[in-house]
């Protein structure tokens, strides 16, 4: 069997290295990365080491059936005193993300060597960009890409991880406005321009946001920064808590957002501590997802994400503690309210905003920061209509793939085969990664994704034999 991987961070990286791995038949495993990034991806490519993890190292494992291998990886590199970035807590440390990308490179190429010595498929890391898929009348699909060449194969596994923030404001037209405003900051060099004592405005409170000020800091810049959001809300942190197992009642139908909360609550009430509450629930978050209606769905997003966000996805405490700190100094503010206006004016940048009542004063008139630069830190882009990327406005266009109800990616079956506008499932085309996260929510971090991939690899190997 041929498989076809486009993009190679880690959902991509682990599938083709779980490919390799447990197919025992000659065949072709093709990643595909336009960045050329075979196993970091973006998000572990990071060179900074203030950027560290957000899950503890003992629940970073890329395998499933072997949930201490990152750690016993980690120790190795501690010992011989590679990893001098971390504070070492064995299973409770939290490693850097280039450190974590390193894990990944060695994981896919000792992969590659068990295949050639058992004879397996072998492994093909194509630089190139996907821009359209063709389905096949015999089965399988042609990728094309974007310098002209093509390529055959039985599956496609579109991975393609996040894609960057929408625009916080319809007008970029200004060409001063544009230039000062950084639309992806993970980008090389996207920070590069900001001077020293430049005022800076991100919009967005969430980890993306405590990335970029450590970043800031980190690179001696020394003026404000003010994090703008909705609500103002900053990630909590990690701290020892001991998994409180869900009840079993909350997946009793009718699932319903009020009832995950009043579930959480009373566990709450009956002395769990909160961290402990939420993490255990990660065992069947995705079960109570997709028992839910998309009513409820929309529910859940409306009323209840922002308040799962900041819980859900916590700081490492070392950052946590840097963060603070920035505050603390007054170098950083957290302000929640609703962007209505950026403009620039004398050779700055003016951004008004609407206080959220209650946050800094009730009935407070509109606030505006005076500020030469706006990073964008808002999230990934998850309405797929709205992309400009080419191979998903290709897929949306033939009607290949379509957004899922609530478009936060592409509709995806349990078994995450691309459903297209008619609604049949494809036999060839696959979605892994937070493209499925409208199907699966929970499908952003390590330890979710490893069991999405695992079940898809057996999947195709099963469908092989």
């Amino acid at each position: 069997m041929r498989i076809a991987i486009v993009g190679a961070g880690f959902t991509g990286s682990l599938a083709a290295a779980l490919l390799l791995r447990r197919s025992r038949r000659p065949g072709l495993v093709q990643l595909i990365d336009r960045r050329g990034h075979f196993g970091p991806g973006l998000a572990y490519s990071t060179g900074n080491a203030s950027h560290l993890l957000n899950v503890r190292a003992g629940n970073m494992s890329a395998l499933a059936d072997d949930p201490d291998h990152f750690l016993r990886w980690l120790e190795e590199r501690h010992a011989a005193g590679e990893a001098p970035d971390i504070e070492w807590a064995g299973a409770q440390s939290f490693a850097t993300r280039t450190l974590y990308g390193r894990y990944l490179q060695d994981v896919l190429a000792e992969s590659r060597r068990e295949a050639a010595a058992a004879g397996g498929p072998g492994l093909e890391t194509v630089y190139g960009d996907v821009v359209r898929v063709e389905p096949l009348t015999a089965g399988g699909v042609r990728l094309h890409f974007a310098n002209g060449q093509t390529g055959e194969a039985d599956r496609a596994l579109l991975c393609l991880g996040n894609f960057p923030p929408i625009i916080p404001v319809a007008d970029l037209t200004d060409p001063a406005l544009a230039a000062a405003y950084i639309d992806d900051p993970w980008r090389p060099g996207a920070l590069s321009k900001i001077g020293a004592s430049d005022a800076v405005a991100i919009i967005g409170s969430g980890l993306t946001m405590v990335d970029i000020a450590l970043l800031l800091e980190d690179q001696g810049h020394t003026g404000p920064v003010t994090a703008l959001s909705r609500r103002g809300f900053l990630p909590f942190e990690h701290a020892p808590a001991t998994p409180a197992p869900a009840p079993e009642t909350l997946l009793t139908p009718p699932v319903t957002a009020a009832g995950l909360l009043r579930g959480v609550r009373r566990q709450m009430d009956d002395g769990g501590n909160w961290r402990g509450v939420i993490d255990g629930l990660r065992p069947i978050t995705q079960a109570l997802w997709q028992a839910m209606s998309v009513a409820e769905r929309r529910r859940f997003m409306r009323h209840l994400r922002p308040w799962w966000e900041v819980r859900r996805h916590r700081m490492a405490p070392s950052v946590a503690n840097r963060l603070s700190g920035l505050i603390e100094a007054g170098r950083l503010a957290v302000a929640a309210g609703r962007v209505e206006e950026i403009a620039a004016r004398g050779g700055r940048i003016d951004l008004r905003y609407q206080p959220r009542a209650g946050r800094q004063g009730s009935g407070s008139g509109p606030t505006t920061l005076t500020i030469d630069w706006i990073v964008n830190c808002t999230g990934p882009q998850c309405d797929y209509a709205r992309i400009a990327d080419p191979l998903v406005k290709d897929i949306l266009a033939t009607g290949l793939a379509r957004p899922d109800p609530l478009r936060l990616g592409l509709d995806v079956t349990p078994d995450c085969r691309l459903i297209g506008r008619d609604g049949r499932p494809s036999p060839s085309l696959l979605g892994l990664g937070p493209v499925t996260r409208g199907d699966f929510w929970e499908i952003t971090a390590v330890p979710d994704i490893r069991v999405q991939v695992n079940g898809v690899v057996d999947g195709l190997l099963a469908s092989a034999d």
